[in-house]
């Protein structure tokens, strides 16, 4: 199939597209959603450097693995939503291109800033500089052309990434070039049918081989989409279709017995139970806001406007304030961690929404073909990366 839209194609970004996915980000249900499911993350690796770094295990011993897993997965929820409503109104080349546009020039910048601010951090921890990462070194250091395609975020099996998080961008940019692929062959109208299936195909897999789950935090472009978490990304498209119809309270209150349940009676497809809960609550927020019995929060909405950019720092934050504060209580460490977190989301956020909108209107304006040109070259060499990945494994 080709990857090029057809000559007689029109692919200009449309105004229902572009008020769509300002409508998004004005949301208020969908940034406190963002904002906490962020900050759930940013808990979770707290505890878990605490145990590591401080000898300080009792608050990851409480919660283990749960808040991390559910701030995940809320994401993912939230993309599946987004992405099926976006996806429509764009042509397929221009909604690779925002999706591109969106994910990787903050991503890179944050991977620079990490490579000056760990080198600094070894030279002033030294010689006890352990838990510090070697960004170049990991990247260049064995000459290998294989480690720089980290930076691709394709699924590639790799024991260590920049920013320590990357694991879940795979599967986020691999989900944006299956809608693509979707949306390329015309099948958008049928996307909620082929999320059934694609659920059929995690939970049968599942169910006859539940140990593979396992490796769900190493994916390969090979093992990737059968992975029980992508249930998040179904989940958020058929909420999109039905969402509407559910009432608010009903939806909360049974999403929240799906998550009590979920940790209460464990089995294998609890991953899925997960997804399923975590998307109910999420239609049950945007059901409260379009009802008008939402709160205000404007301190979660400003943190969802900088939740991306608190995803990529906090761990290099966490554990710059970790190795300079070694002595520390552990509610000390937490709290100033969770301040440093927030101030330099603020910063790196500000840039990130401010240069994404600039640089999509600027790509908007481009001809056609130019957004054809990225989005089929970003296909090509992310598919070539991931096949290339699957050498060296």
């Amino acid at each position: 199939m080709s990857l090029m839209p057809p000559p007689t194609a029109v692919d200009v970004p449309t105004v229902r597209g572009v008020a769509s996915e300002r409508q998004a980000a004005k949301t208020d249900s969908i940034q406190y959603i963002r904002a906490l499911a962020a900050l759930l993350v940013v808990f979770y690796h707290q505890t878990v450097y605490l145990g590591r770094m401080a000898g300080e295990p009792g608050l990851h011993d409480v919660f283990g693995g749960v808040p991390g897993l559910f701030g995940v997965v809320a994401f993912f929820v939230l993309s599946g939503y987004l992405m099926a409503d976006i996806a429509p109104k764009y042509q397929p080349a221009t909604f690779l291109v925002h999706r591109i546009t969106r994910i990787y020039p903050t991503y890179w910048l944050c991977v620079v800033i990490g490579t000056w601010f760990f080198a600094w951090l070894w030279f002033v921890t030294k010689p006890n500089a352990d838990y510090v990462p070697n960004i170049a070194a990991m990247l260049f250091g064995r000459g290998e052309a294989r480690d720089t395609l980290r930076l691709t975020l394709a699924p590639m099996v790799f024991p260590d990434f920049p920013l320590g998080i990357e694991w879940t961008l795979l599967y986020e940019t691999t989900f944006y070039v299956m809608i693509f692929a979707v949306s390329r062959a015309g099948l958008l109208r049928f996307l909620p049918h082929l999320a059934l299936l694609w659920l059929a195909l995690l939970v049968a897999g599942i169910w006859y081989n539940p140990g593979r789950e396992g490796g769900y935090t190493t994916p390969s472009i090979a093992t990737l989409p059968f992975f029980g978490i992508n249930a998040a990304f179904i989940f958020g498209i058929l909420a999109a279709r039905i969402g509407r119809r559910i009432a608010a309270a009903p939806a909360i209150a049974a999403g929240i017995a799906l998550l009590a349940l979920s940790e209460l009676v464990p089995h294998r497809l609890a991953m899925v139970q997960v997804a399923a809960g975590l998307a109910a609550v999420i239609i049950g927020v945007i059901g409260l806001e379009r009802a008008g019995r939402l709160g205000s929060f404007p301190l979660l909405r400003r943190l969802g406007d900088w939740s991306y950019a608190m995803y990529l720092v906090h761990v290099p934050v966490i554990l710059g304030t970790f190795k300079l504060m070694p002595h520390a209580p552990a509610w000390l460490l937490i709290g100033t961690s969770l301040a440093l977190v927030l101030l330099v989301s603020a910063a790196i956020g500000s840039i990130d929404v401010a240069g994404y909108y600039r640089l999509k209107r600027v790509l908007d304006a481009a001809p056609a073909r130019v957004r054809s040109t990225l989005a089929g070259g970003f296909v090509v060499l992310f598919l070539a990366a991931a096949v290339y990945g699957l050498r060296g494994r």
